[in-house]
């Protein structure tokens, strides 16, 4: 995918590093959210979890792509963070 979005088929992020995911198949709506990797013990990805929904989601399936996500703003009106 040359949009910055991955293929979940051909690449995944490191575990537990916060990347966009897109679900085309969340109801009612396709959606993009925040997502991350869950592994085991010996490093072999399990699931991915959405925090915002509060689920789990197999590895292979309901997301189908990820990127990762932007940076955030060095300074709004004037305050540095």
């Amino acid at each position: 995918m040359s949009d910055g979005w991955n293929n979940t088929a051909e690449k995944i992020p490191d575990a537990f590093e916060s990347v966009l995911v897109f679900i085309p198949t969340q109801f009612p709506f396709p959606t993009v959210r925040e997502g991350y990797i869950v592994d085991d013990i010996n490093g072999i990805p399990q699931f991915w979890f959405v925090p915002a929904l509060k689920e789990k989601f197999d590895i292979d399936g309901f997301i189908v792509a990820w990127t990762s996500l932007p940076d955030p703003p060095e300074s709004i009106d004037g305050l540095l963070y």
